[in-house]
């Protein structure tokens, strides 16, 4: 449903994962709704077992969830699990819109 990367929250000043809904699910309004109850469900969590949701929103059509990040310990602790993305491979256009002037948090959804 969404790649997810690890790459550095400016305003906050700290290494988050930012998992980017797969542009390709854009279209279907039943996966962009499925997106949209993960985001709502993950900001309702609160547990030292789950990871902190820290933002959410929707920019330039693409919808993307700000959360922390944890640095996985060992595979065998982790499973299996694919390394996060370096920043330089975000989409363009959420990078652009990432170093463009902040904007109100709230004028969009996303996870």
């Amino acid at each position: 449903m969404g790649t997810v990367f690890k790459t550095r929250h400016r305003l906050m000043d700290r290494t988050v994962a930012l998992k980017v809904m797969n542009p390709w699910l854009l279209t279907d309004p039943t996966a962009v709704g499925r997106f949209e109850r993960e985001v709502k469900a993950a900001a309702q969590l609160a547990h030292p077992h789950i990871v902190t949701a820290y933002d959410a929103e929707q920019i330039g059509g693409l919808h993307f969830l700000a959360m922390e990040y944890v640095e996985v310990i060992s595979r065998s602790a982790a499973g299996t699990w694919t390394a996060a993305r370096k920043p330089d491979g975000i989409p363009r256009r959420l990078r652009d819109q990432a170093t463009a002037p902040p904007v109100p948090f709230g004028t969009g959804t996303s996870r």
